[in-house]
């Protein structure tokens, strides 16, 4: 498998992870869920040459998943 295609299965992944952690009620569980992904982002990046710059790239994948899920469901809320 190409670095490629590694790296963008593995931003999708990073995204679905955090993605589904922004779906707990309460903000601790939702803490609690979410450190295993950021974990994760550091494990699948030392696969790669320059590890921290993908860490610090699947993490920011990570971050804007998590937010805009958290948007979308209070804006859903909301309505």
């Amino acid at each position: 498998m190409s670095l490629t295609k590694r790296y963008m299965d593995d931003l999708a992944v990073v995204a679905l992870w955090a993605a589904s952690a922004a779906f707990w009620e309460w903000p601790a569980v939702r803490a609690e869920a979410l450190s295993p992904v950021f974990v994760a982002c550091g494990e699948l990046a030392a696969k790669y040459p320059g590890p921290d710059l993908v860490a610090a790239l699947l993490t920011r994948e990570a971050v804007l998943s998590y937010a805009t899920t958290r948007v979308a469901l209070r804006e859903a809320e909301a309505a």
